[in-house]
């Protein structure tokens, strides 16, 4: 039988050393380490009896990283991350701050984009839109995300409270007219998988604006669960978010779709059942 599910890179590993040292089988789930750690990748999808991929996005580029491994694509499951929508229920309330609110919740890392939303910011100020933007989180970002709003003059724009608790999304969201998170592909390679970060906001009933990278469209069709634009684009990102702001209606039935989409694609319950499943028919 195969052993528990083991994560893509250092777990895998153990997990390949255990199956061989006892002479089991043995699975690993691909998270999007796979684009930066690939120590043994090879023998991982070599040796393993099935292989979860959180994408199609990263499947594909794992096919085509050991292109001559016999029948490695029917090793493959595509088993999404997921949240519970009935955690991230949207509780809008008539406020009286009429000023549309950009948000942006996630670590300051290189792949989530962070420059880019102040330079479309830069971009909406200098339009004359009338808005505000936080942009909460830490990472290795932080004084690059300082310098930024000082050399553009953005102080009384952008707001950042710096990293924020589980407990405290909710709220950052029930006041978003539009929550933003343009991933990018860093420079070293490193990229995104499907950020949860993005699901909230859709179980939440927000308008999202995200990029095509990686396994981003398969959560966001673009136009219709949320609005995706090319990377390290701030003028388009621009363009998508004023779209937004401009268009209440639009904006409503995104959210909707939104919700939908994650409620019915990316349920933690139902992905619970999936995994059972899988690994029921491995252990018969």
């Amino acid at each position: 039988p195969s052993s528990p599910a083991c994560t893509g890179a250092r777990p895998a590993a153990a997990g390949l050393a255990i199956s061989r040292l006892l002479d089991i089988g043995y699975s690993f789930t691909v998270h999007n380490n796979i684009f930066t750690d690939q120590l043994i990748l090879r023998e991982k999808l070599d040796s393993a009896d099935f292989i979860i991929s959180i994408s199609e996005y990263s499947r594909d580029f794992l096919l085509n990283f050991a292109p001559d491994i016999p029948n490695l694509r029917d090793k493959f499951r595509i088993v999404h991350c997921g949240i519970s929508p009935k955690s991230f229920v949207p509780e809008r309330e008539e406020s009286a701050e009429k000023t549309p609110h950009v948000v942006y919740l996630s670590s300051l890392a290189e792949r989530k984009g962070m420059p880019v939303l102040v330079e479309a910011c830069r971009i909406l100020r200098d339009r004359g839109r009338d808005f505000r933007c936080t942009i909460a989180g830490g990472g290795e970002q932080w004084f690059l995300l300082q310098d930024m709003i000082a050399k553009h003059k953005l102080q009384d724009v952008v707001t950042t409270p710096g990293r924020y608790l589980q407990e405290q999304i909710r709220d950052y969201l029930n006041s978003a007219s539009v929550f933003v998170l343009p991933c990018v592909t860093a420079k070293n390679g490193d990229i995104d998988g499907i950020p949860v970060a993005l699901m909230e906001a859709m179980a939440m009933q927000v308008p999202v604006v995200s990029t095509t990278v990686s396994g981003v469209p398969e959560l966001i069709e673009d136009g219709i669960s949320g609005l995706l634009v090319e990377e390290r684009n701030p003028e388009q990102l621009a363009d998508a978010i004023e779209r937004i702001l401009d268009n209440q209606k639009f904006a409503e039935k995104l959210g909707e779709n939104g919700r939908e989409k994650v409620s019915s694609a990316f349920n933690l319950d139902l992905i619970s059942h999936q995994l059972v499943d899988l690994f029921d028919s491995f252990l018969k």
